[in-house]
């Protein structure tokens, strides 16, 4: 009596490479500079969703109950942020500067 898969040798663990960890040659992850424009950019729309979140909410209250106080509040505080960030991405551009 024979076993079902008695003839059949087993892969090792590692899948047959011999080695678990090998290098693989490429390309970079990229560099700093390319890191901090993606932390840039991801912190930017954070807080121009939630400075648009916060908006929409109070104007959502205000509407109803007639109370613009706190979408008064809401836009002093988000107003200067969200200018400043308009302000650094659609700006003008200088070419002259190191």
């Amino acid at each position: 009596m024979t076993r079902i898969g008695a003839g059949k040798k087993r892969p090792d663990r590692f899948g047959g490479s011999g080695k678990p960890f090998q290098p693989i040659l490429g390309a970079d992850f990229g560099g700093v500079d390319e890191v901090e424009a993606k932390t840039r950019g991801f912190l930017a729309r954070g807080i121009a969703l939630s400075a648009i979140a916060a908006i929409a909410t109070t104007g959502a209250y205000a509407v109803p109950t007639g109370n613009v106080t706190p979408l008064m509040t809401a836009w002093a505080v988000v107003g200067p942020i969200l200018g400043s960030m308009v302000t650094y991405y659609f700006g003008p551009q200088r070419y002259d500067s190191g």
